[in-house]
């Protein structure tokens, strides 16, 4: 249950975490607010060399991550991460970003996307993701591209809502995700996002 909390300044670290790194890590939480990441850095909700990592947040409302930055809900490399969630809706990201929920087979994990425009490298590890398109956004703006040769969405659940005050009109697209190849998709279950502020 710790809570990290970052609103600026620079770093130039190895790992950044809520909570970690031994037994289990679970209900931690890290706010990214501002700062400059100097890239080549893990960011975690939380971590552990093998327990169970669970129910760990990772938002981020600004900053500037750099190059080969590895943002994850949950790392447990020999462990199971499941019910951890990234939440991102300004930000910066230079090249090589990789946005992940949790691995080995975990379950649960979910990507918030709160702006559009956002490039990664690759996003992995999320059976939840879900779009909350800005009321900026044009036809034909795209919310998330991934410039991995692969994006396994298999058996994900997709959702995705407009926020009140939106011009887009009936007929008019926007695209959730652009990669160069997507696998599974023929398992995703898609859905719309009731949140308040957000039509459905």
């Amino acid at each position: 249950n710790n809570t990290v909390n970052i609103n600026w300044g620079k770093f130039a670290v190895t790992s950044i975490a809520g909570g970690g790194f031994s037994g289990n890590s679970r209900y931690n939480t890290v706010n990214i607010n501002g700062g400059t990441f100097s890239g080549n850095m893990n960011i975690y909700g939380g971590s552990t060399t093998g327990g169970t990592v669970s129910g760990n947040t990772v938002n981020i409302t600004g900053g500037t991550f750099g190059a080969l930055t590895e943002i994850r809900g949950g790392n447990s490399p020999s462990g199971i991460a499941d019910n951890n969630t990234v939440t991102i809706s300004g930000c910066e990201f230079k090249s090589g970003v990789y946005l992940c929920g949790g691995d080995n087979a975990g379950t649960n994990n979910t990507l918030n996307l709160k702006r559009k425009d956002l490039s990664v490298y690759s996003v992995d590890g999320f059976q939840n993701l879900n779009f909350y398109i800005p009321k900026t956004a044009q036809p034909n703006d795209t919310m998330l591209t991934v410039g991995a040769p692969a994006m396994n969405l298999s058996n994900a659940t997709i959702k995705a809502g407009v926020q009140d005050g939106s011009t887009l009109k009936t007929g008019d697209t926007i695209y959730l995700i652009k990669a160069e190849d997507i696998t599974g998709y023929d398992t995703i279950t898609t859905g719309t996002l009731t949140d308040p502020g957000y039509l459905n």
